[in-house]
């Protein structure tokens, strides 16, 4: 999924850096990371704000999860590189544009 690597890299001000042996991307906080899926045969495009984002074009699966969507890529050729970079760069404009409120922890 170089292409992918490609796309994120080349954000201005874009942090790179491995944690738990997978890609991460931030900038003013972490933006996204890419997720090996189980199965070995693809990766998901994780976004920390998934919640806060649009998902115009469905491309977003929650799986259950609170914060964070992502995307799964199974083929690089068939991949809808075009919507994948709009989610990406509204992603970027949520981390300059709007204040990051971690969500609360209930205390049991």
């Amino acid at each position: 999924m170089q292409h992918l690597h490609d796309i994120l890299s080349q954000i201005p001000a874009i942090t790179i850096s491995i944690k738990w042996k997978i890609p991460y991307y931030s900038r003013k906080h972490p933006i996204c990371y890419l997720n090996p899926l189980k199965n070995k045969e693809g990766i998901e495009l994780c976004f920390y704000r998934g919640q806060e984002l649009s998902n115009e074009n469905g491309l977003l699966k929650t799986k259950g999860r609170k914060m964070i969507a992502g995307i799964e890529i199974y083929n690089p050729d068939t991949a809808p590189w075009l919507e994948i970079e709009e989610v990406i760069h509204e992603a970027v404009f949520l981390d300059e544009n709007v204040k990051y409120v971690p969500p609360t922890i209930k205390k049991k």
